[in-house]
Order: structure tokens, then sequence, then C-alpha cells
């Protein structure tokens, strides 16, 4: 699909949004993608979560964000056109035990505008997710994030009270909090929009009606999980966004055992839907 400024490819052969150029330049645009953003329902756990054996709990949704098999056919994607919109859906199967599945559909408008809506039904008995999103990975120049939500420092939902609503920038190198070990951190709460920059502004912006939580690291989770300690993080080559619905409370009430508390978890067994919207900017 093409349009002023702007040009967007999908894949029937690996399921999902190949590329996204934006701008002007002699190619076209300048490529804002470095693969195909997929659901996610997986963090890298935190000091907390181990100490209750949350990684043995979810490995499922673990398997669920790496595995995640795009279906082939000819009614894949399905694909309408209205207008000056075109709709593309695309079903992937997830290898949980029970199999779950996820849906994620681009809704591309013709300023450019793309909403995403990822939609999930886990398998019967499967318990909570980490976390319920989308990981969309781009170019390692836009470092700067700045966004409309909760700050200045990282948040989640059992830990935002000491947080304030106001618009900040940050470098997405230091999102990553120095703890002892790496692990899940950089998150904000009540993010209404974001963008994630390069030093002269041009990049990407995401959009939500209502409050997300949102991430932007130089890493991927499983990366950040991999790492004992930060010297072992790989050189930085990408940028790796994650827009969620919502994230796993951190817990912390001590770290021998005590879970998060029930309010601050995804719900089990029901299914999820996540829409937020992106588009570059330049």
């Amino acid at each position: 699909m093409h349009g002023e400024h702007f040009s967007v490819l999908f894949s029937r052969l690996y399921g999902g949004m190949q590329s996204y150029r934006y701008g002007i330049d002699r190619n076209g645009g300048r490529e804002l993608l470095k693969a195909i953003p997929m659901p996610n329902f997986w963090h890298a756990p935190n000091s907390n979560e181990r100490g209750w054996g949350a990684p043995a709990e979810d490995g499922q949704w673990l398997l669920a964000s790496r595995y995640a098999v795009p279906r082939r056919g000819p009614d894949q994607p399905a694909y309408a056109i209205d207008g000056g919109t075109a709709t593309f859906s695309f079903t992937y199967d997830l290898p949980t035990n029970p199999p779950s599945l996820a849906e994620v559909t681009y809704r591309v408008h013709g300023d450019g505008t793309v909403d995403v809506t990822t939609e999930v039904t886990p398998g019967e008995g499967l318990n909570d997710m980490p976390e319920f999103g989308v990981m969309l990975i781009t170019q390692p120049e836009f470092d700067t994030l700045t966004w409309y939500g909760e700050g200045p420092e990282e948040s989640y939902v059992d830990k935002r009270h000491g947080a304030k609503l106001d618009v900040y920038t940050a470098d997405i190198e230091d999102q990553l909090a120095p703890y002892l070990r790496p692990q899940e951190s950089g998150s904000h709460t009540g993010v209404r929009w974001a963008e994630v920059t390069d030093r002269s502004g041009r990049g990407l912006r995401f959009e939500h009606e209502g409050e997300m939580e949102f991430s932007a690291l130089p890493w991927t989770p499983f990366e950040v999980e991999n790492a004992t300690h930060h010297p072992e993080l790989p050189p930085i080559s990408k940028t790796v966004v994650r827009p969620a619905l919502a994230r796993r409370g951190v817990g912390g009430d001590d770290t021998w055992g005590a879970r998060t508390h029930p309010e601050y978890l995804l719900p089990a067994g029901e299914k999820l839907t996540f829409t937020f919207s992106f588009r570059g900017i330049m």
C-alpha cells in the first residue's frame, strides 16, 4: 500500500507487516522496521518473579512469544479495502499447551497511520501472562524516547503512585535500570502517546485512546533475560518498542515467594484485545 510519503508491505510468506517506509528520499522513504511486529506475552523475569518461580510457570508464554506460527493459505491474510483505508489480518498459532491463538490486524490510513489491534485467545487452563502487547523492532539510531505518561522513572501497575503525569524525554539506552542482574525494567504506565526518534526528531509516534504501558529498550526481553550482568548484553543494533495493554505488577512484598497481588495481574483464561496506532514522523 502506497501513499504520500509512505509505503507498507505485507508478506504472506512470513505472515505480517514486512516493511514500513516513511519520509522523502530517493528510495521512497526510510525503512522503519527491522522485523515483523509480533504479539508479545513475555518480559525478562524480575528478581521477585524469580523468587517465586515465575519463569517455570510462565514458560508457555515464552514459547508463544518466540515461536508463534503464522497461518498460511489463500485466506491469509484476510484483507479489505474501504475508501482510503486498507485492513489486513494475520492469524498466529501459539505453541502453548494447550494451544492458544492470536490475531493481529493492521488498518492502514491514507496518511500513513497504522492502527494495530492484537487479540489473543489463551488455551484453557493457562496461567496469567507476564505481559500482553506487541513487540516492534526499529532502527538503532532511534535512541531517544519522549512520552506523555507517568514518569520520569519506570513505573508499573503496582508501582506508580510516585510517578507524575507529564511529558518526558530520555535516552533509550538508560531505560534499562542498573539492577544487579538485567531484568524487566523501563516500562511506563499511563502513556497516552510516545515517540521514538533520532537526534533530528525523525522516527515513529505511537498513540493509544486511553492509557497503555510503554517500553523502549535497545534489547529484546530474551536478550535481557540471557544476560547475568550488564556487560553481557549484546552490542546495540536495534531499538525494541513494546506498547502493551498491561504488564504484571512487579510484586516485592518480599523476595522469597510473595507473588504479585491478584489485582495487578492480567486476567487468566480470558480473550484479550489491545489497540494502538503508529506512524512515521519526519
